[in-house]
């Protein structure tokens, strides 16, 4: 059995107090949504930047623990990993190279990028290993 709906002044009450309400939903979600988005990108960003400093101190430590190397092969092959790796992943790159009769220090600073001008993004990693030496079967 079909029942006819009731249009008239009874229907039109209830409407209107939901009147502008997916509006203000919009209004209130929105701006936390993009908030989230922001968010996560910029954090995308930040430990992309990271992860690429990391991986070029662990660069320099290879090329600077090799038995006739120096403080300078280490630096130029975490610069040359980080040329290879794209621009803008890491920005304001500076690399610092320590290295004594045992051991092997990169470290590898640097900003990623900011989708926020003034933002602090300031990454910095190192890696270290062992230097190789010579040794004898004595």
């Amino acid at each position: 059995m079909l029942r006819a709906t009731r249009r008239g002044r009874g229907a039109r009450a209830a409407d209107s107090t939901e009147r502008g309400g997916v509006t203000l939903e919009t209004v209130v979600v929105m701006p936390i949504l993009l908030l989230a988005v922001w968010a996560t990108l910029q954090g995308a960003l930040f430990f992309h930047a990271r992860d690429l400093a990391m991986a070029a101190a662990q660069e320099g430590v290879r090329a600077a623990s090799a038995y006739t190397a120096n403080n300078h092969a280490g630096a130029t092959a975490a610069h040359r990993f980080l040329a290879g790796a794209g621009e803008g992943g890491l920005t304001n790159a500076s690399v610092e190279t320590r290295r004594s009769n045992a051991q092997v220090q990169v470290v590898v600073s640097g900003s990623a990028p900011a989708l926020v001008p003034g933002l602090p993004t300031r990454v910095e990693q190192s890696a270290w290993g062992p230097v190789e030496r010579f040794t004898t079967d004595e």
